[in-house]
């Protein structure tokens, strides 16, 4: 059977489409692992289980931290009260912020077909928001907070 060209041309669009779909896929700490597994051995057995759980705890390695909840999407570094340098991992999470707008509306158009114009309605944007952060000193976790993530 010869493809025509249309079929070559949904073929390639539903590839494509598989192609952007699979790419979208969250990771999750098992996909980590199964990419990193001398990593994940060579963690102690209590961070192994946290880690598969997608926990971290105080005292963690950044490795753990990586395993357990990805790279994350801001470092920055700082200085304690008492002098003691600390790194802070951020993670951000999309949060959806609805508003309502209006039109002055009403209605133009040739013979029969009417159409609307204005009008109002509701417009939904994602503005980025700190989900967690975990803080660092001396490579180890210090303090963390999650808020949703």
């Amino acid at each position: 059977m010869r493809m025509t060209k249309k079929n070559r041309l949904f073929a390639l669009a539903a590839g494509c489409l598989c192609a952007v779909l699979g790419a979208c896929q969250s990771a999750t700490p098992a996909k980590r692992i199964a990419a990193n597994p001398v990593l994940f051995n060579s963690l102690p057995e209590q961070h192994r289980t946290m880690v598969q759980q997608g926990l971290i705890c105080q005292g963690m390695s950044q490795n753990a931290v990586l395993l357990a909840w990805g790279s994350p999407d801001n470092r920055a570094t700082g200085q304690t009260r008492e002098g003691r340098m600390y790194e802070r991992w951020e993670y951000t999470a999309m949060q959806p912020v609805t508003t309502v707008h209006a039109g002055f509306g009403g209605w133009f158009g040739p013979g029969p077909y009417w159409y609307p114009y204005g009008g109002s309605g509701l417009d939904t944007t994602y503005i980025p928001r700190c989900a967690a952060s975990v803080d660092f000193e001396d490579g180890q976790v210090a303090r963390w907070m999650h808020n949703g993530r």
